[in-house]
């Protein structure tokens, strides 16, 4: 910056002229980011100007934290996790980004690394009631509902809004099953809460009411991007569970690839209700955009594998270990129960709508062995069984043959002996 006054032309105040009209840039992108957050219309133009921000003011903390909020929004789960990493090493202790790293292993499925996460940021600062309210859903998703229960009574003794704190022990106490005392707390709250109304429903086993009340908070706008997802992951849950797959089918249609969160989900309920080819297919979609998502790279495992497509099960298995992403074994045998009952369940629907019996499988074995003892009695029956008793010994294998689907063989020349010999009788 040059200046008339000062004799060489060159103002010593120029450096802090500069740096506070980066710091107003600066803030400007800010507003505008959280503008953006609030309304959801993130844009990639909001996405680039931060990111310019951010190179030019490499020791501000603010602007590398809004940018890493709006690439979670846009579901950029891989560049977020490479600025969080580059960012904690340079602000370790820095609160907001220890959150964001757990909303961020939450939107990757990693529930436990989660946790685990905010118990070491819980142990110095205890009380953080928006670590422990982020650590209950991680909780609850990974379906610990005790220690879920636990960490939402906590966050809502160290909340200080009334209305938030009754919302933190009513879900406390759905998670603890104790429905009586969640009904009274959300009566207490002051104004509906679908959310907390369908999780009540969904756990007394009304579901056509917690598909309904669930449906209503998901077009909620007024609910964080996080907490819009894992509604959506209960809705899945709640309608892969009524059996419906027309409404389960609708409701996956209305997720986007920027809700990993939910979009892993959709992957599983496919794969559930038998649909292996599509649940890859969006597992696929996902690890491209993170290729580290958990989720994602167990479907991709299961799926290919009930898909008849062992070598591309092998791929995924070992892309999963060069990953460095922890093999969950809850994970992966709920995948396998799902997906091998909904392939048992198609197996029977195919058999029934041809006519066939629904439980051939099991009476394959049975038929099998009794076809080759009587193949094997007819083979040596001689003159000293009576013809009856060798009529009845072909019928029986005759009916084995039939309903194992195969020629009835060799029965044309146990009737011609038998014709031949009741001949040489009569003569």
């Amino acid at each position: 910056m040059n200046c008339d006054d000062c004799p060489s032309g060159e103002c010593p105040r120029s450096d802090a002229f500069d740096d506070a009209a980066q710091l107003s840039a600066a803030a400007e992108a800010i507003r505008r980011a959280r503008r953006a957050l609030c309304s959801g219309t993130v844009d990639c133009d909001l996405i680039t100007q931060l990111e310019e921000t951010c190179n030019e003011l490499p020791n501000r903390c603010s602007p590398q934290r809004m940018l890493i909020e709006l690439l979670l929004d846009r579901g950029e789960l891989g560049r977020a996790d490479r600025l969080i990493a580059q960012a904690l090493l340079a602000w370790p202790r820095d609160r907001k980004l220890v959150l964001l790293r757990c909303r961020l292993l939450i939107l990757m499925t990693e529930f436990r690394a989660a946790v685990s996460e905010l118990h070491f940021w819980l142990a110095t600062e205890p009380w953080d009631g928006a670590a422990h309210d982020l650590a209950g859903e991680a909780a609850a998703l990974d379906n610990d509902h005790e220690l879920a229960a636990g960490h939402f009574a906590l966050a809502a003794s160290h909340t200080r809004t009334r209305r938030r704190r009754r919302w933190l022990l009513a879900r406390a106490h759905i998670e603890s099953a104790q429905f009586i005392a969640a009904e009274q707390w959300l009566a207490d709250v002051g104004r509906p809460c679908p959310r907390l109304e369908g999780l009540l429903a969904a756990r007394r086993g009304q579901l056509l009411e917690a598909s309904e009340l669930l449906s209503r908070a998901a077009a909620n706008h007024n609910e964080t991007p996080l907490a819009r997802q894992i509604i959506t992951c209960e809705l899945l849950d709640v309608r892969r569970q009524l059996g419906n797959a027309g409404a389960l089918k609708a409701a996956i249609d209305r997720i986007t690839l920027c809700q990993p969160l939910a979009w892993s989900a959709a992957a599983e309920s496919l794969l559930s209700i038998g649909r292996s080819a599509s649940a890859t297919l969006m597992a696929g979609r996902l690890q491209r955009k993170c290729r580290r998502h958990a989720l994602a790279g167990h479907v991709m495992v299961v799926g290919c594998a009930l898909g008849n497509r062992p070598r591309a099960a092998g791929r995924s298995m070992r892309r999963l270990n060069q990953q460095h992403v922890n093999l969950n074994t809850d994970v992966m045998a709920r995948l396998w129960r799902n997906g091998l009952l909904s392939q048992i369940m198609l197996q029977q629907r195919d058999a029934r709508q041809s006519g066939a019996d629904p439980h051939f499988h099991r009476l394959q074995p049975l038929l099998e062995r009794a076809n080759a003892v009587l193949e094997q009695t007819l083979r040596g029956s001689t003159g000293g069984r009576s013809d009856a008793r060798n009529s009845r010994l072909l019928q029986l294998r005759n009916t084995c043959q039939t309903a194992l689907g195969r020629p009835l063989a060799g029965s044309r020349s146990i009737d011609q002996n038998r014709t031949g010999s009741s001949l040489r009788i009569a003569a």
